[in-house]
C-alpha cells in the first residue's frame, strides 16, 4: 500500500478544517447579530407598555378619589345606578365574537409551517481531472489525467444531487458515473511501447444529517453517512522493454463518512458553500472530500452553483486491485428547489 497521507492531502483537509470552522463562526455570529436586534427593537415596545399601565392606574385612582364614587353625594348615585347596570347588563350580553376578530381556518386545511418536505435536485458536471495508481491483477500503471484531458477523453457521465429536508433532518444522495481514458505511446527504449488506460467510475454516497444552525445568514449541518464506489480498470500495454499485458477487474466497496457542511447568504443573491468529509478503515483504507464553491439565486427556487472538488481515494485487496488517485476539478451545475 502506498503512503496513507501526502503533503498536498494534508494541506487540504488542513484548509478545509479552518473553512468549515469559518463559516461556522460566521453563521454564528450572524445569528448573535440578528438576536441582539430583535432585543433592541422590543426595548421600546416594553417601556411603551410600562408608560400606558402607569397611567391607566393614575386613572383609577383619580375615579375612586371623586366625590361621586366616594359615596358623598348619595342621591346623585341613587339617581342613576339603574341607568349604569341596565348598560352594564346590556354590554354583557353582547356576545363576544362581535367585539374581537376571528379567523377561522378553512374546512380541511391548517398551517403546516416547516413541518413539510422540502426537496432540491442539483444536476452537475464535475470536470475532474484524475492522478494516481490502478491496477488489476497485480499489474499497476500510473494515471494523470489533466482537465484538458478529461474534456478531449470524457466518454459518458452523469452526475446529480438530491435533497430530502425535514425541518432540522436531512437525507442526502448524491451520484457520480464517469467514464475516463489515457491513451499515450512512448518512444523506445521505453518499458512499454504503447499505454492504454480505462477508468470507470460510480461513486454513491447516501448520507443522513441534523441541521446544528439555521437561520436566514445561513446554515450549518453535521452529516454521516457511507460512500459506495464501484470501479472498473482495463489495462492495455504493448511490449516495450518489458512484456506487453491486458487485464481488466472491476471492485465494489464501501466505506463509512463523516463530515460537516455550511452555507453562507452573502446577500440575497449570492451565497458560499463548504463541506468536508473523511472516511476508511472499513471498504476503503482512506477517503476524504473537500467542497469549496458558491452560487447566483435566479429565482427563489432555481440557483446557478460552481465551486472546486477534491475526492481522494486508497483501496487494495489481496487480488491485486488498486485504485489509490485523487478526483479534483471544477463543478458548474443548477439546483432547483421542486418544494
Amino acid at each position: 500500500m502506498k503512503k496513507f497521507m501526502d503533503l498536498d492531502l494534508i494541506k487540504s483537509l488542513a484548509g478545509a478544517c479552518a473553512v468549515s470552522f469559518l463559516l461556522f463562526i460566521c453563521v454564528t455570529a450572524a445569528i448573535g447579530q440578528e438576536l441582539t436586534v430583535d432585543v433592541d427593537a422590543k426595548k421600546p415596545q416594553a417601556t411603551a407598555e410600562k408608560a400606558d399601565k402607569i397611567e391607566k392606574t393614575e386613572k383609577s385612582e383619580k375615579a375612586a378619589a371623586s366625590p361621586i364614587a366616594s359615596g358623598e353625594f348619595p342621591n346623585v348615585v341613587a339617581k342613576y345606578k339603574p341607568i349604569v347596570e341596565g348598560n352594564r347588563s346590556t354590554k354583557s350580553a353582547k356576545p363576544f365574537t362581535e367585539d374581537v376578530d376571528t379567523v377561522v381556518p378553512e374546512p380541511g386545511k391548517q398551517a403546516t409551517g416547516d413541518s413539510d418536505w422540502h426537496i432540491a435536485f442539483a444536476p452537475y458536471l464535475y470536470l475532474s481531472g484524475l492522478k494516481g495508481q490502478v491496477g488489476t491483477g497485480n499489474r499497476t500503471l500510473d494515471v494523470d489525467l489533466s482537465f484538458g484531458d478529461v474534456l478531449s477523453d470524457f466518454k459518458f457521465g452523469f452526475m446529480g444531487q438530491t435533497e430530502f429536508r425535514k425541518k432540522r433532518f436531512i437525507i442526502l444522495n448524491d451520484l457520480i458515473w464517469i467514464s475516463l481514458s489515457q491513451e499515450h505511446s512512448d518512444p523506445p527504449p521505453s518499458l512499454y511501447a504503447e499505454t492504454q488506460i480505462k477508468v470507470k467510475t460510480f461513486i454513491w454516497g447516501p448520507e443522513i444529517g441534523y441541521r446544528l444552525v439555521d437561520s436566514p445568514k445561513g446554515t450549518f449541518d453535521l452529516r454521516g453517512g457511507f460512500r459506495l464506489m464501484s470501479i472498473k480498470n482495463e489495462l492495455t500495454t504493448t511490449t516495450g522493454i518489458l512484456q506487453g499485458f491486458n487485464v481488466s477487474g472491476r471492485k465494489t466497496w464501501a466505506t463509512p463518512i463523516a463530515g460537516v457542511f455550511g452555507n453562507y447568504n452573502i446577500s440575497e443573491k449570492f451565497f458560499l458553500s463548504g463541506r468536508f468529509d473523511i472516511g476508511g478503515g472499513w471498504g476503503a483504507d482512506f477517503t476524504s472530500q473537500v467542497y469549496l464553491g458558491g452560487g447566483y439565486k435566479f429565482k427563489p427556487n432555481m440557483a446557478l452553483i460552481t465551486g472546486w472538488r477534491y475526492l481522494t481515494t486508497d483501496y487494495d485487496d489481496h487480488t491485486g486491485f488498486i485504485f489509490d488517485a485523487t478526483m479534483k476539478g471544477f463543478i458548474v451545475g443548477m439546483k432547483f428547489q421542486l418544494k
